[in-house]
């Protein structure tokens, strides 16, 4: 089993290791692959081919091409299955860190005002359906990829905020959750930094 640190491990060496948001194209031509993922900052796994099983402690989702997800900082276990028609799994992943969901909230803050439900619970991984619009979202994101040429920091952040503002509207609970989990998580963190 393969151990990854990411996006650690996938930025190039002599770049900035200190960025908000990182695009990166993936692919695999390994059959099938499972490793161990401990995930730094948050990420969107867009499949293109193939498919992707994710385990978190008491939670397990298996993905194609037709839907993707966001997994939550922390460790899980991956597997990665090559497309039969074309023998590589292939991937966009988008990474993001908790300052840059923070800033969204705050950019933001009216987005999630009318679509409140009180029940809210905390998920390690939310798994979305890909419609029209998102294949050319990602479509957009492998065009930029595909020039070779490093993807700005501003066009990072805004492609980040062009997919959550979709995501607000059309899961709105999940993202509630997303960001009830982000207060939790830093309010932890500052009791902790307090004692």
């Amino acid at each position: 089993m393969q151990l990854f640190n990411l996006p650690d491990d996938l930025v190039p060496a002599g770049e900035a290791s200190a960025e908000n948001v990182y695009i990166f194209p993936y692919e695999s031509p390994d059959n099938s692959s499972r490793s161990r993922i401990t995930l730094h900052y948050n990420l969107f796994s867009f499949l293109l081919a193939g498919g992707k099983s994710v385990y978190y402690a008491e939670q397990h989702a298996q993905i194609d091409n037709n839907q993707f997800l966001m997994l939550s900082s922390g460790n899980c276990l991956m597997s990665e299955k090559t497309a039969p028609e074309n023998s590589i799994y292939k991937s966009v992943l988008v990474f993001f860190d908790n300052t840059v969901l923070t800033g969204f909230f705050l950019k933001y803050p009216h987005v999630l005002t009318d679509k409140i439900n009180s029940t809210v619970s905390e998920e390690p991984f939310f798994v979305f359906e890909t419609d029209d619009f998102l294949r050319n979202f990602i479509s957009s994101l492998s065009l930029m990829l595909a020039k070779g040429k490093p993807v700005s920091r501003e066009m990072r952040l805004l492609k980040f905020e062009e997919l959550m503002l979709y995501l607000v509207e059309h899961y709105p609970q999940e993202i509630l959750n997303l960001r009830t989990s982000l207060l939790e998580n830093q309010e932890d963190f500052l009791i902790r930094r307090s004692v």
